[in-house]
């Protein structure tokens, strides 16, 4: 029997997908890109609202230029909560006061406005916005500072206290702009312990030399759509499918606008793959530079895990992107399945005996005269079928391809490895 992966189903979840904080790259100095182009959830600003990244003095290379602006908008609403602004402005600040000692606990000022641009964004998700007329970094502090013309929802980045003096929001009090770190109480209403995120926000640092692409595409299992917390292992009942949420995410900064190949093992081997075009999912971002897949799917049915004889496996997702992904180490992710005990108990049945394990060229299958004897694959299929004529039957599998396979006597399953 032939085991069917089910169809991959996109769901398009409607809000940020949350990815915890160690999972989650600060992207502080990658490729050309400076600043925050991770997403771990968004927060909605007032109409007015100014939003910035601070270089100090000498931070960044005299003589370099900034070219483009990254940052995050909504204006499609496409998560339902009335956020439809898209009119912005960009604006470059120089010769900043702020107290590196005194933090935020004092007023502060970004410096004199030196340069400012009108955008509107038009789809939802990353915005990466062309300066019409690049920003040569010079020997002062300066501020590239996002505002909101209207009320906007805005993507976050993770918890991140080493920056506070690099994302930070202001506010117009008696006339002065005063700049405060972007914090979240995390215990309401009472708010005695905060977290700081930084607003999705980057700018692009041009040296005069040929741009290098630059995606981090990353997978992992997660518990359920509404948590969204990241699994190692998984408990089955014994009549329960094996239903899988993996995420797949671009950390960016680039889009992933390549096919992206999805595949599932079991033990090692394949149950499934199809490929994913991230770029038809423009209108949410989520894959676009960067952002969340979700999509359940149900690998094998307990009837299917039953004739294999699994009860504790290892379930791995690969990605492989055709475009240029420069972390690989993030591209797989397993859980380890456990299976609550069924019908089948096929590690200790009682006088029947295969050997040897791991096999070359044959097996030995002991005590099983007049039984028919299946050898299985790990798709279902029936590769071998022998009539046992003696107590100690002997079955040549030499022209068996290595890997896992299954022994089946009647209901026992025994499991069995093929090597070279």
């Amino acid at each position: 029997m032939a085991i069917a992966i089910t169809s991959f189903v996109l769901a398009q979840n409607k809000h940020f997908t949350k990815l915890p904080a160690s999972l989650c790259t600060q992207n502080s100095t990658k490729s050309e890109w400076v600043g925050n182009t991770g997403l771990a959830g968004a927060s909605s600003v007032d109409a007015g609202y100014d939003y910035a990244i601070r270089f100090t003095g000498g931070e960044l290379t005299q003589g370099n230029t900034i070219t483009k602006v990254q940052f995050y908008s909504d204006p499609q609403d496409v998560y339902s909560q009335g956020f439809t602004n898209g009119s912005y402005q960009i604006r470059i600040f120089e010769g900043g006061t702020f107290n590196e000692v005194a933090g935020f606990d004092l007023y502060t000022v970004c410096g004199t406005q030196v340069y400012f641009q009108d955008y509107t964004a038009t789809l939802s998700g990353a915005q990466e916005v062309e300066l019409t007329t690049p920003y040569t970094i010079g020997t002062e502090e300066f501020w590239v500072v996002i505002h909101c013309n209207g009320e906007s929802l805005l993507a976050l980045g993770a918890e991140d206290n080493s920056t506070l003096n690099q994302y930070v929001s202001s506010m117009e009090y008696s006339g002065t702009d005063y700049w405060t770190n972007n914090s979240f109480c995390t215990n309401p209403p009472d708010c005695t312990e905060s977290t700081v995120n930084p607003f999705g926000l980057a700018v692009y640092v041009d040296d005069g030399g040929a741009y290098v692409e630059n995606s981090d595409l990353m997978t992992f299992f997660i518990d359920n759509e509404e948590d969204q917390n990241p699994i190692t292992e998984l408990a089955l009942g014994a009549t329960d499918d094996l239903d899988v949420i993996p995420v797949i995410y671009n950390l960016g900064p680039d889009n992933a606008d390549q096919i992206i190949n999805i595949e599932f093992t079991v033990d090692g081997t394949s149950v499934g793959d199809e490929d994913f075009d991230p770029t038809t999912q423009t209108a949410t971002g989520y894959i676009a530079s960067p952002g969340g897949i979700t999509y359940p799917a149900t690998l094998l049915t307990s009837g299917q895990m039953d004739t294999q004889g699994l009860t504790i496996f290892d379930v791995c997702i690969n990605i492989t992107y055709a475009g240029v992904d420069n972390v690989s180490s993030n591209d797989e992710a397993c859980i380890t399945v456990t299976r609550a005990t069924s019908s089948i108990n096929s590690e200790n049945a009682i006088n029947i005996e295969v050997y040897p394990n791991p096999a070359i060229n044959s097996i030995n299958v002991l005590n099983a005269e007049n039984e028919t004897i299946e050898i299985v694959n790990m798709i279902g299929e029936i590769v071998i079928s022998v009539e046992s004529t003696s107590a100690n039957q002997t079955i040549d599998v030499e022209n068996l391809s290595k890997g896992t396979y299954f022994v089946k006597i009647n209901s026992k399953m025994f499991k069995i490895n093929i090597i070279e």
